[in-house]
């Protein structure tokens, strides 16, 4: 879906038609401005764009994984911080996710900063994050904010 909107020509999968409409666009033009950036600025072709895109989306990944690292290491000390961050390197779901173009990457963004904006004591940006990974990403991930909710009610 990347390709159709960017380029205005292309596959469009199931989900996207208008006949069944079960997603969103929002998800794919903020996943296309790396991509108008790419084509605009630097001159990519179709080869060069896609892997830009998947770099782009490695190194979010990596800054959103060391965030929640950190995040953890304020909170429960360093040698957990550490800990986490080696289990989430060496975590193959981690490698895979991380630089595909799909919802739950998105989600996984979202959780990743969430949990660490929760764990600095934010929850108002937490619930922000977690909101954005309903909406946009997966729906099944709203109970993983639930405790952060009911913190922020009390």
């Amino acid at each position: 879906p990347v390709h159709y909107i960017t380029r205005g020509s292309g596959m469009q999968t199931w989900e996207y038609s208008p006949q069944f409409a079960l997603r969103s666009y929002a998800l794919v033009e903020a996943y296309a401005v790396p991509v108008w950036i790419a084509q605009g600025l630097l001159g990519m072709d179709k080869v060069r764009t896609f892997f830009f895109l998947r770099s782009f989306l490695g190194a979010l990944s990596a800054v959103c994984e060391v965030v929640f690292c950190r995040a953890v290491m304020c909170r429960t000390g360093q040698r957990t911080g550490l800990l986490t961050f080696c289990f989430m390197t060496f975590a193959s779901g981690m490698w895979h996710a991380s630089v595909a173009t799909l919802p739950s990457t998105l989600c996984m963004y979202a959780v990743l900063v969430g949990f660490a904006a929760y764990l600095r004591g934010r929850v108002g940006v937490g619930l922000w994050c977690g909101s954005m990974a309903v909406l946009l990403g997966m729906p099944p991930a709203a109970p993983l904010f639930v405790p952060m909710g009911l913190m922020a009610l009390r």
